[in-house]
């Protein structure tokens, strides 16, 4: 889904404000999530340059397939992840899944988004679902049904 107007001053705030907004699988909590998150987020930023983020866990949060998700969250106001580039995060995309190997094949798909002009003018904009889904697939990434 996506998540426009994400509430928080901090990257603790604006991650457990983005988790609170998915629905998640039945036994898993927001807060154990944003835990996990913020976790991962104390090793190493999961910020990528050019204002964008994506939070995610080193070990499997979901416990099926069938519930990983892939989340888009536009904070109210851009959030200091400790860029590579010095640049606040605008975008945040959460990432949250069953298979360990999952998250590095989604973080290469969305690297290689976010260098096509297109999609990352569009992420600036706070693009719709629609509009991420119609991009996804015009530029061929084959898994725009993650969203």
């Amino acid at each position: 889904g996506v998540h426009q107007g994400v509430s928080g001053g901090s990257v603790e705030e604006g991650l457990r404000a983005s988790v609170e907004r998915r629905s998640l699988p039945p036994g898993l909590s927001a807060a154990r999530v944003a835990e996990r998150l913020l976790e991962r987020e104390g090793q190493l930023s999961t910020a990528v340059g050019r204002g964008v983020a994506m939070p995610h866990s080193r070990l499997p949060i979901i416990t099926e397939a069938q519930h990983e998700l892939v989340a888009v969250c536009y904070p109210e106001r851009p959030l200091d992840f400790s860029a590579p580039d010095g640049i606040p995060v605008g975008v945040l995309f959460i990432l949250l899944t069953a298979n360990p190997k999952r998250p590095l094949e989604l973080l290469s798909q969305l690297a290689r988004l976010c260098s096509e002009a297109e999609f990352l003018a569009l992420l600036r904009a706070g693009g719709s679902l629609p509009a991420l889904l119609s991009c996804m697939k015009r530029l061929s990434t084959g898994w725009a049904g993650a969203l």
